[in-house]
């Protein structure tokens, strides 16, 4: 019941600030979990487990109360996620791995104490530890139990709030630079530029398009294509 907790707890809340469940066939979910559960905690989690609660955390609690002695094993915990930063397709700079190792420890403050309350709860059981150490991952990871249960219409809440109104201010600025008066130009005073001029030649969004209404004559636009990239009309 303790290693079903995670992923139900996970789902549960996920559920109350607005997500939804996908149609899913259950029985194939919960074998292909399963699956890559037991192949996480053979591979990857035991061994682990062995390492940072087994050996080093036990020989810290020689000296420090659990918790501080949690608390240490989790700089070095941190420090060794950090190649994964290297496998996400983004560049990697000083600076993003100091702010990936803040956030792996921030999320250690939580996670490595709730494996020591296992660890206490199962007599020291390396095993039951290595056990919910899987459960975390397979509850967190890309394809995991929430990320296959869970729809993700309501997990990035900011982005889709904030998505229209940032493509607004980015047209806006662009209309205001497109707006700006020009600089007087030859052909201006020419009877058919006055003619088209007249007429307000009109663009893409049906506003007046200064840039446009030289387009007769063939003159070189500086914003004739959106977003300000040079052109010939």
């Amino acid at each position: 019941m303790i290693l079903l907790a995670l992923p139900t707890i996970t789902v549960g809340l996920a559920l109350l600030i607005g997500d939804s469940l996908r149609s899913v066939d259950l029985r194939s979910v919960l074998i292909s979990q399963l699956t890559l559960l037991l192949i996480n905690f053979a591979v990857t989690n035991l061994w682990e487990e062995t390492a940072w609660t087994g050996l080093l955390q036990t020989r810290l609690e020689e000296r420090h109360n659990w918790f501080v002695a949690v608390m240490l094993t989790a700089i070095p915990f941190a420090a060794f996620h950090l190649p994964l930063q290297f496998f996400l397709g983004e560049p990697v700079t000083p600076i993003s791995l100091a702010i990936a190792f803040g956030a792996y420890l921030l999320l250690c403050m939580f996670f490595r104490p709730s494996l020591a309350v296992v660890r206490r709860g199962t007599r020291d059981s390396l095993f039951l530890v290595a056990l919910q150490h899987s459960v975390f991952n397979r509850t967190a990871n890309e394809n995991g139990i929430a990320a296959t249960l869970l729809s993700s219409d309501a997990r990035q809440p900011e982005p889709v709030l904030h998505a229209r109104p940032m493509q607004a201010t980015r047209l806006s600025a662009q209309d205001g630079e497109r707006d700006q008066e020009l600089p007087h130009h030859p052909n201006d005073e020419h009877p058919v530029h006055k003619h088209w001029m007249e007429r307000g030649v009109r663009n893409d969004r049906g506003r007046d398009d200064p840039y446009l209404q030289r387009a007769p004559f063939g003159t070189h636009s500086r914003r004739a294509r959106v977003g300000g990239a040079p052109g010939r009309i």
